[in-house]
Formats: structure tokens, sequence, C-alpha cells
């Protein structure tokens, strides 16, 4: 990927996080409720080994972990193999969101 294009990527990724920032919100809200009955009873909302360094039983932290990597990718040196790593784990946690969305 050329140098050019990645003010545009940077900004659909921005908006992507801002989405996934949202559904995190609504989610954690839903686990919050989910808790107080002592129906939402796991470890960590993704499995361990998944690429990101946190291990939440809420999803904001690992928004809040993209959020910091979307930072540093902005001056990284290795920019290709950053952003791969970037989007396979925020296209994991969308698809998470998701799946939980349909099921609560």
């Amino acid at each position: 990927m050329n140098e050019t294009q990645h003010p545009s990527l940077l900004q659909a990724l921005r908006d992507s996080l801002k989405a996934a920032y949202q559904q995190a919100l609504d989610a954690d809200r839903k686990l919050d409720a989910l808790a107080s009955e002592n129906l939402a009873q796991f470890e960590t909302v993704l499995k361990p080994n998944n690429g990101f360094t946190v291990e939440a039983t809420r999803f904001k932290p690992y928004v809040e972990e993209l959020g910091q990597e979307l930072i540093a990718l902005e001056a990284s040196q290795a920019f290709n193999t950053d952003l791969e790593k970037l989007t396979r784990k925020l296209g994991l946690l969308l698809q998470t969101l998701a799946r939980f969305k349909t099921m609560a």
C-alpha cells in the first residue's frame, strides 16, 4: 500500500472504531444487566491468545486497545504489518459484537 492511501485508510479505521465503541458500550450495558442477575459468569469476552493483550469481561477495553494501536499505526515504520494486525483484531471484535447482539 502506498503512503498516499494512508490518510483515507486511517480515517476509515477511525470510523470503524467509533462504531465499535458504540456497539461495545451497548454490549457492556447488557453484560452489566446480565451480571447483576448472575447470568454473565465468564473470565473474558474474547478467548485468550486472540492477538489482544487485554483480557477483560467487557468489550470497551478491547476497543481502547485498538484505539491505542491506531494512534501508533499513524507513525508506524511497519505500516502494512501493523495494519494487518489491527484490522484482524478489529474484525474479530466486530464479529463478536455482532454475535453478542443477536444472542442478547
